[in-house]
């Protein structure tokens, strides 16, 4: 699959050059490997507590994460994929919550959301990444889609409609 479709969000990155950004929700780095194999990245920061919820649900029914990222061996087969990038990657092993103050504030050129899909979490998630993303970068996140309404949910209570874009499931804004 051609990943620009897939994650439309990153056509706003594709001309800028050493980009520093994050990614919340690894799983087994298929998009961070991506992102890195495709844009002209000096530092990613990637969070993943890689502790297994792949059967929880929310009090809405929904699953928090998408089935089958939280494989048992998620950690070790990203590491894997990622290895000749460990050069520009950070591993945060934690949630956002407990983990992102290791991020200078408006540090970041983009950040990108595909962790815990509960509403409380995502809009968590929204709230301490604006903080660490720079006035022209870019927050958005994946699973904007009716299979995940919690996130839908989230993300239209934390911005204008007028400046988020939407594309194939994934939401996404530019820091002003």
């Amino acid at each position: 699959m051609n990943n620009w479709a897939y994650r439309p969000a990153w056509t706003q990155l594709a001309l800028r050059k050493d980009l520093v950004g994050l990614e919340i929700g690894v799983a087994k780095a298929t998009n961070a490997h991506f992102i890195l194999s495709n844009l002209d990245i000096k530092k990613l920061y990637l969070i993943d507590p890689y502790f297994d919820q792949s059967d929880e649900f929310d009090n809405s029914g929904e699953r928090p994460y998408a089935e089958g990222t939280k494989h048992p061996d998620a950690e070790e087969i990203a590491r894997r994929i990622l290895k000749n990038f460990e050069y520009k990657v950070k591993w945060l092993i934690s949630t956002t919550e407990e983990i992102i103050n290791k991020i200078p504030d408006e540090s970041l050129d983009f950040c990108y959301i595909d962790g815990d899909h509960k509403y409380e979490a995502v809009k968590l998630d929204i709230k301490l990444c604006l903080l660490k993303v720079k006035v022209g970068g870019v927050l958005g996140g994946h699973d904007f889609c009716d299979d995940h309404k919690s996130v839908v949910k989230a993300v239209l209570e934390s911005f204008n409609r007028n400046q988020l874009f939407c594309g194939n499931r994934d939401w996404w804004i530019i820091k002003k």
